[in-house]
């Protein structure tokens, strides 16, 4: 649980940093000044509009591959957990069941019936 809440925490600290780079490489506002320096004369509004879309959609998507890293991380922990319990109790299993089949082998080794 405090494994996935530090994802999450994580997940959307990132998902923050990549918005407010997004709105610093597009100008964020404020009469437009910041637009990214590719332009000429030919660029109008609807193209720094679409620029600005485009920025705020990858960052969207990063921050979207960044919850998902986050969730595998925490089921990859989870499953971890769950085959070390597999194991201890396949062994615990094992122990149970090695001192009757040791005394059988024993016996068929001594010839006895």
């Amino acid at each position: 649980r405090d494994a996935r809440k530090k994802a999450r925490a994580a997940a959307k600290a990132v998902e923050r940093e990549a918005k407010e780079a997004a709105r610093r490489r597009c100008g964020g506002g404020g009469g437009g000044g910041g637009r990214p320096a590719s332009g000429g004369a030919d660029e109008g509004p609807d193209l720094v509009a679409r620029e600005k879309q485009l920025a705020a959609h990858a960052a969207g998507q990063q921050a979207q591959i960044t919850r998902q890293e986050a969730i595998i991380l925490a089921l990859r922990d989870q499953l971890e957990k769950t085959s070390v319990r597999a194991e201890q109790a396949e062994a615990e299993a094992a122990a149970a069941v090695a001192i009757p089949g040791e005394e059988a082998g024993a016996s068929a080794r001594c010839g006895s019936p």
